[in-house]
């Protein structure tokens, strides 16, 4: 089981000398990556641009996206950014990635809303060619850069039916899911999950890693979760999780806080 940390960059109070130091932490730390989350109507950083900057300050830790959401962008631009933040990193980053729940955020960027899910999956069809080298198109030829392992960033993709489990199968390395807050959400990622487990060999691909995200009172936890362990650790759940926010004063302490708990683990 591997644990990660999530990057306070959707605080609004938090500024960029803090998230850079918080990544420089993390990263000496036994943290396995640093996860950020995906609005556009909110006072968050922008997930891509900020994991860029994560990547120059650090050298271990995985880079990964809890999610970003993919519908909101251009396919082609989408595929670009990913490569060159997995170049630049040495092949640190994971993208996760899901359709997203919320209008006001397509109504600003501006994307249709109710079509998201096939676009989604025309996003994933492009961007896994892209990666893998091949020409675009008749037109269009190959994009870099080429990524630092072969097939592009490691995805997982996110969502709670039937049809997102089929995504994983089809274009994903595993399957990311947020927290278990509710009884019926729970429901849903043991419902996915159990499609998950009974894909036909042919068509669960490679995927194998499956990401849960949980919130604490401070900052957010991933726990990469294999295969094998998925149902003990879903039998563990918690039925419900508070998440009262800290006041600002008490970032730096939270930070150091958590960052030397961790160390005290090696």
């Amino acid at each position: 089981m591997d644990i990660g940390i999530g990057l306070p960059a959707t605080i609004p109070w938090t500024n960029a000398p803090l998230i850079l130091e918080w990544a420089k932490r993390a990263d000496s730390s036994p943290f396995s990556s640093l996860g950020i989350l995906d609005r556009l109507v909110y006072p968050n950083y922008e997930p891509l641009i900020t994991l860029a900057a994560a990547a120059a300050v650090t050298e271990r830790v995985r880079l990964m996206t809890t999610v970003l959401i993919a519908p909101l962008r251009r396919a082609g631009v989408l595929a670009k950014q990913a490569a060159t933040i997995e170049a630049l990193s040495g092949g640190r980053l994971t993208l996760g990635l899901g359709v997203g729940a919320r209008e006001d955020d397509f109504q600003f960027a501006p994307a249709s809303f109710h079509d998201r899910g096939r676009r989604f999956e025309e996003q994933l069809e492009l961007m896994k060619g892209v990666w893998s080298g091949q020409p675009v198109s008749e037109e269009v030829g190959a994009v870099g850069p080429p990524p630092a392992q072969e097939g592009g960033p490691e995805l997982l993709i996110g969502g709670y039916t039937p049809v997102s489990i089929r995504r994983v199968g089809r274009w994903g390395d595993g399957f990311i899911s947020g927290a278990c807050v509710t009884l019926s959400r729970c429901a849903s990622c043991s419902t996915c999950l159990s499609n998950l487990g009974e894909m036909k060999e042919e068509q669960a691909n490679h995927a194998s890693s499956l990401l849960f995200t949980t919130p604490s009172v401070r900052t957010q936890l991933r726990v990469v979760i294999t295969s094998a362990t998925t149902t003990a650790t879903l039998d563990q759940a918690p039925r419900t999780w508070q998440d009262p926010s800290p006041p600002p004063r008490r970032l730096s302490r939270s930070l150091s806080g958590a960052l030397a708990t961790s160390a005290r683990t090696k």
